[in-house]
């Protein structure tokens, strides 16, 4: 069995982040705590991912624009001050504007 678990949780809005919390990863932990017995059991960690938003990331070399590469992590800047959320450019875009998604870890053991 694992010892550590990560779910990628899609479609929360953020006034729902709680009940998420309070919720699924309850049951995520009682499910573990009757799979794994009386063996250590795994950490969690609890990812809502957010496609649906209007924030772009672009590079600028002086003259043109152009999309960031794939694998860029935003971090700071424009993230929340006090909750763990980034976003992520996981793809390039092959036509357009690449969209990254955003990232809220809700759980962290």
């Amino acid at each position: 069995l694992p010892n550590k678990i990560v779910f990628y949780r899609d479609g929360v809005d953020e006034g729902h982040y709680q009940k998420v919390l309070n919720h699924e990863v309850n049951k995520i932990k009682s499910a573990c705590r009757i799979v794994y017995g009386n063996r250590q059991l795994p950490q969690i960690t609890f990812i809502v991912v957010k496609k649906r938003h209007n924030t772009r990331f672009f590079l600028y070399d002086g003259q043109h624009t152009m999309n960031v590469q794939a694998g860029t992590v935003i971090d700071q800047g424009i993230t929340h001050p006090s909750q763990f959320d980034f976003y992520l450019c996981s793809q390039a875009a092959r036509m357009g504007t690449s969209r990254p998604a955003l990232y809220h870890v809700l759980h962290d053991d």
